[in-house]
Formats: structure tokens, C-alpha cells, sequence
């Protein structure tokens, strides 16, 4: 048995945003050098003829607006529907938060625009009315937005608000977003899947499993999806909640030893695993 504590469990949700926001960077990056070729530049400056830019844009609050957890999703909202409007084009783009000590944290978003698509800044065009907004092109859109990841995961998690979202990204689709998935996912899961699976936690009904003997009717699981669905390869992880010690707000967890494998046909097998 070993507990984790509330501070211990919102550092591993600074890791976990550090290594996703990194990860979709990537990825949407290596995405557009595919469609839209290199990025051409001239004294670290975007010439206008490269195929597409990057943008780093930075949202702050005023001393009396107060955040909301809504608040980024309502502005990606606005970014979505004005690329699909006026370009008829997905809007790809990762944000990250980064904390404050007086609990409204900033926002930092890298978006990728293809020649020719400037889409207007956020606090002018009325997306953004919490307070003030810049935008400067970034060279560089995976190592900008890993600084702020890194600074925020460096940060006292204390000062992360309730219900606040650390991280987002969105414009790919399907196997897109295998490395995203993959970075995200926990460290026993990586050595038994292959690295074009798309790993998402879901919660498994186990009362459908007729070869499956479990003490609770659901468990939360690692499942492996295709487009989305749900393939049958499920892995229930070698660590297992035990109690909430309310006083102290700390989880007691123990280790199986195991993970245990559902197989699509309903078969099970389990795999030894050893603490570290």
C-alpha cells in the first residue's frame, strides 16, 4: 500500500499536460511541413511567400474579470468557426495554461495558418472580453509552447484552480493523434502496445465480459479505439484505488503485481508487473 497525495496528483497532471501539449505540437507541425512543405524565413522572420505560419497568442485576464473554466473553450469555439467560414479550413492549434499565484491563470495558444489566412486578434474581434490578448508569429511552435508547459509544470500545483482544464488541442483527426495518445498514456501501457495504437481511458462494463471474473461490475481501463470505437483490447493497470483518507485528501493504492488483458474475443491474460 502506498498513498499519493492532492499535491503529488496534480503534479502527475502537470507531467501528464507537459508531455501532451508537446506531443500535439509535434505532430500538427510535422502535419503541415507534410501538406504544405517548409516553412521559408529570412533573419528568423516568416517570409510572406512560406506555406504557412505559426503564431504564438497569449490571453491574460484583468485584476477584476474572473476565469471561468469555459473561457478557452469559448474562444477555440470562435477560432473554429471563423477558419471554416472565411477558409473553409480546420482551425490546428494547441494552448496551454500557465499558473498564477493569484489564482487566474494565463492562457498560450500556437496556432498554424496557412499562406494567405490571418485571422484577427482575439480581445478585438470580441472573443476574448476577460482582457488582453498578443499575438506574435513563432518560429519555433513546438519548443514555444514546451517553454510555457514546462514553466507551468514547474510551478506549486497548489495554484491550479478547480475544474481548470491544463491543456487542449484540436485539427487532427484518426491516426493523427496516435502520438498525442500515446504520450499521454501511462508508462506500464507503452511496453505492451504498439506505437500507432490509440490508447483512451474509458470505464468498462464487465458484467458483458462472460470470461471475466471482477469483484466490481465496472473498472476504469485502458482501451485501445479504432475511429473512435472501442476495439475490444482493453488493459486494467497494476495499481488499484483502495480508500480516500478525507483528512488529509490522499488516495491509498495498492499494486496487483499484474495487468490484466481483455482480449476482443473475450479472452483474458494477465502480464506480471514489477513496482518501481
Amino acid at each position: 500500500m502506498f498513498t499519493i497525495s492532492a499535491s503529488e496528483a496534480k503534479a502527475k497532471r502537470l507531467t501528464h499536460m507537459r508531455k501532451g501539449v508537446c506531443a500535439a505540437a509535434k505532430a500538427i507541425d510535422d502535419k503541415f511541413r507534410a501538406e504544405y512543405g517548409e516553412p521559408t524565413m529570412r533573419n528568423g522572420v516568416f517570409r510572406r511567400s512560406s506555406p504557412y505560419r505559426t503564431a504564438l497568442v497569449t490571453l491574460t485576464y484583468r485584476p477584476d474579470a474572473q476565469w471561468e473554466p469555459k473561457h478557452i473553450a469559448e474562444l477555440i469555439k470562435h477560432y473554429r468557426e471563423w477558419f471554416k467560414r472565411k477558409h473553409k479550413l480546420v482551425f490546428h492549434y494547441v494552448w496551454t495554461v500557465e499558473l498564477q499565484g493569484n489564482g487566474k491563470p494565463h492562457y498560450h495558444l500556437v496556432a498554424w495558418f496557412p499562406r494567405g489566412v490571418v485571422p484577427p486578434l482575439p480581445d478585438k474581434q470580441g472573443w476574448w472580453q476577460h482582457g488582453m490578448t498578443n499575438a506574435v508569429f513563432a518560429r519555433s511552435p513546438v519548443g514555444y509552447i514546451a517553454k510555457y508547459a514546462s514553466k507551468t509544470e514547474g510551478k506549486s500545483a497548489m495554484h491550479l484552480p478547480k475544474r481548470a482544464r491544463l491543456w487542449g488541442y484540436g485539427g487532427l483527426s484518426g491516426t493523427e493523434k496516435a502520438p498525442v495518445l500515446i504520450s499521454v498514456a501511462p508508462r506500464w501501457l507503452k511496453f505492451l502496445i504498439p506505437e500507432w495504437a490509440m490508447p483512451r481511458k474509458r470505464v468498462i462494463d464487465l458484467r458483458a465480459m462472460g470470461n471475466f471474473s471482477a469483484p466490481k461490475p465496472f473498472a476504469s481501463a485502458w482501451v485501445l479505439t479504432c475511429a473512435g470505437v472501442f476495439s475490444g483490447w482493453a488493459y486494467f493497470g497494476p495499481y488499484e484505488f483502495q480508500d480516500l483518507n478525507r483528512e488529509t485528501q490522499s488516495l491509498v493504492v495498492s499494486h496487483r503485481g499484474f495487468i490484466e488483458v481483455l482480449t476482443p474475443n473475450d479472452g483474458t491474460f494477465t502480464v506480471t508487473h514489477s513496482e518501481q
